[in-house]
């Protein structure tokens, strides 16, 4: 029949947490991996949304959008406490593409070939095509990758050198999200 009577403060319950760290700026075809990092407990579970990345054990999670996208994870720990975090990755729409405007065959296999270079925003070469000043095609290239030599015009057509002069060129690039972009020019020929 004892009675006790007394003050206890029991302490709050510090809330759980997650950081995927700062906002990151990717250009069109590149990627980067998000690590969720929670603030305390262990890690029972972790979701990703949006789940178009490829994840890696424990807690990260490599992304390639073609949109700037709002990434969020989730993590539940061993006690039931859950925690969302998110980073917003900005995708910058730009296609890196050089195309010479001269070149010059002669055996020295210093820029011997006519070709298209282009970053990881471009995932193929649809169409490369070559066009004399009277608009007959001297050479034609479809679905390669780029910063390829072997796709490359040598300055030959059926078998023969062609002369100097300047060529018009129509190149159609794919892009990773799907689009399709045209390039249209003229290169120098040189011997």
């Amino acid at each position: 029949g004892c009675e006790w009577d007394g003050l206890i403060t029991i302490p709050e319950a510090s809330g759980n947490s997650v950081d995927l760290g700062p906002e990151i700026t990717l250009v069109l075809g590149q990627r980067d991996t998000l690590t969720a990092v929670p603030g305390s407990g262990n890690v029972d579970s972790i979701s990703w949304w949006p789940n178009d990345g490829v994840r890696l054990p424990p807690l990260s999670y490599i992304v390639a959008p073609v949109q700037t996208t709002l990434y969020q994870v989730t993590v539940t720990t061993t006690t039931g406490c859950r925690a969302k975090g998110s980073v917003l990755v900005k995708v910058l729409d730009e296609t890196p593409v050089y195309v010479p405007n001269v070149f010059s065959p002669n055996g020295n296999e210093q820029n011997d070939r006519f070709m298209v270079f282009a970053g990881p925003a471009v995932t193929e070469i649809s169409v490369f095509r070559v066009f004399d000043r009277w608009g007959n095609m001297v050479h034609e290239a479809t679905g390669f990758a780029p910063n390829d030599p072997a796709f490359g015009w040598d300055g030959n057509f059926q078998g023969s050198e062609m002369d100097p002069a300047v060529f018009v060129y129509y190149i159609e690039l794919e892009l990773p999200n799907g689009q399709r972009k045209v390039l249209r020019g003229d290169v120098l020929l040189m011997r």
